[in-house]
């Protein structure tokens, strides 16, 4: 009750219009504009990617009803890295809340070419290559990854988010593992190799959100080792990565339901579902379980 319901089976014309009137007059954004700025960011990514879909279904070109104003802000190199350097540090307190957190949020930025590919906005070469160097310059040299600090400047530590260094990473790596930009290449492969694999080893945790976010992390962070980095790292660490497949297998298939023939996300879920299926097959091909992969052949 008093939520925005979505249509019943609707058309691509339906759901066009109905994402549409998400839109936010002021902003742009698809976000309530009572939201802080960091929030716009990934809902508009997502909903701008739906909506370029529908529009090749339909044949009709994408047309926002209002321009994202609210990118206007971060326009400017200068306008990028503030907002970036806004969210890097968190205090102790804050960082221990749980969620995603405003730097994972922000990281998603990653993805501008959803909005370029979509024809709804453009950003600078400038501004392109001011957010390839924020990256390049925090990624952590202690462990690889890309996140919020928890601390103050001269006084933190990296928190280890693998979703966050999955979108950056592919930023950071085409499909194939080779830089996207020779001015910035990848750094720290093995270590940030070594340190995924030591979170790819936590056990299945008791908590339901908990379990939620233990599968996502799981799929992403054998996904990014096995496509991405395996092309970066040593023999020694390859033949490692290897070894741990197996650990990763034994774990997931506790959540494999035989009957259905697919895999629940929950531990207590008696039935498969399409999340728990979809993220297990994501992790099946990183370790080299699906044949006809490249994963298979390494």
């Amino acid at each position: 009750k008093g939520l925005v319901k979505m249509p019943q089976d609707p058309s691509p014309e339906e759901m066009t219009a109905f994402l549409l009137d998400r839109q936010d007059p002021t902003t742009g954004a698809f976000m309530d504009p009572s939201y802080p700025f960091f929030t716009y960011i990934a809902p508009t990514l997502n909903v701008v990617e739906a909506l370029d879909g529908l529009a090749r279904q339909t044949g009709r070109p994408l047309k926002l009803k209002y321009p994202l104003r609210f990118l206007d802000e971060i326009r400017t190199p200068e306008q990028l890295r503030n907002l970036l350097e806004s969210h890097l540090y968190l205090k102790e307190t804050w960082a221990e809340l749980g969620g995603p957190g405003p730097y994972t949020v922000v990281s998603e930025l990653a993805h501008y070419d959803i909005l370029e590919h979509a024809g709804v906005y453009k950003f600078s070469d400038e501004w392109k290559d001011a957010l390839r160097q924020w990256f390049y310059d925090t990624q952590d040299p202690a462990t690889g990854f890309w996140g919020f600090r928890i601390g103050v400047p001269g006084k933190w530590r990296q928190k280890a988010v693998v979703n966050t260094t999955w979108h950056i990473l592919r930023f950071v790596l085409d499909g194939r593992g080779e830089n996207q930009s020779e001015k910035y290449p990848l750094r720290y492969a093995g270590t940030l190799t070594r340190n995924i694999l030591k979170s790819l080893a936590a056990p299945i945790p008791a908590d339901a959100a908990e379990q939620h976010d233990w599968n996502l992390n799981q799929a992403q962070g054998a996904r990014m080792i096995t496509r991405y980095l395996w092309a970066h790292l040593s023999k020694a660490e390859q033949e490692e990565v290897r070894k741990e497949t197996r650990t990763w297998l034994a774990m997931r298939y506790r959540l494999f339901r035989p009957t259905d023939g697919g895999f629940a996300i929950y531990t207590s879920a008696a039935q498969a579902d399409v999340d728990g299926t979809g993220n297990a097959l994501g992790l099946l091909r990183a370790a080299g379980s699906l044949p006809g992969t490249p994963e298979r052949d390494r």
